[in-house]
């Protein structure tokens, strides 16, 4: 009997090498993939879980649109201001992101535990980092705590399983590139803009802004690993 898993896929590095990850234990097995448009201002992350999905060659990737950006009060669904930090900032503990999106990943792992029990996928696998902290339902006790409720909420409930939780941005690019992930085509930036360069499956690269948050982790971890960043950035970062 072979097992299954799904994959929660944003575009971004963190769910690249989960993926990556996933596919490599797995082997003859099947992954799947799940994606959401939520209403966020970086959708064409969602062109690169596609792109993700497709070059894993992943048994299905579904996508799926909930209205969290209706009432979710973030930069990121709301489309005000995003903040610009500093590294110092950034690592902080005991702060919550301005770009923390409330419910975001508890609504994620329950559409992925929905999906896993649907199919038999004895794994739902999120890529969430120890660098996430300053988001409260990217920490480990918060996947911990997930994993009580998918056991007791559910009838064959999946392993929720966070593969990266104990890495840094750092130590995860380092993998992505020991694993040959296909970096250029993740999207990471909270403001992206579309670039003219195509990608397989008719996805778009984005372009970088090269100042949110999640541009100064990106732009600081490759530098720490001494590798050039393959995406575009619009100031030439």
């Amino acid at each position: 009997m072979m097992n299954k898993s799904v994959v929660l896929l944003s575009g971004g590095i963190d769910s690249a090498v989960a993926l990556a990850l996933e596919s490599m234990k797995l082997q003859a097995s099947e992954c799947f993939t799940l994606s959401a448009s939520y209403g966020q201002s970086h959708w064409l992350e969602l062109h690169s879980a596609k792109f993700l999905s497709s070059f894993y060659k992943a048994t299905r990737h579904v996508e799926v649109s909930v209205p969290l950006g209706d009432f979710a009060k973030s930069p990121i669904t709301q489309h005000y201001g995003i903040a610009q930090r500093t590294l110092e900032e950034l690592r902080q503990p005991f702060v919550i992101s301005p770009e923390y999106v409330p419910g975001r990943n508890s609504l994620l792992l329950a559409l992925g535990a929905s999906f896993a029990e649907s199919i038999g996928a004895t794994r739902l696998v999120i890529g969430a980092n120890a660098d996430d902290h300053q988001f409260p339902d990217c920490r480990r006790e918060y996947f911990d705590a997930f994993q009580e409720v998918v056991k007791i909420g559910t009838a064959t409930g999946p392993e929720v399983v966070a593969p990266l939780i104990l890495h840094s941005k750092t130590q995860v690019i380092q993998l992505a590139i020991d694993l040959g992930v296909p970096l250029k085509w993740t999207t990471s930036c909270y403001r992206p803009h579309e670039s003219k360069v195509k990608m397989k499956e008719d996805a778009t690269q984005a372009v970088a802004c090269g100042v949110c948050d999640a541009c100064v982790v990106r732009i600081d971890a490759f530098k720490a690993v001494g590798h050039p960043d393959p995406i575009v950035y619009r100031d030439d970062k």
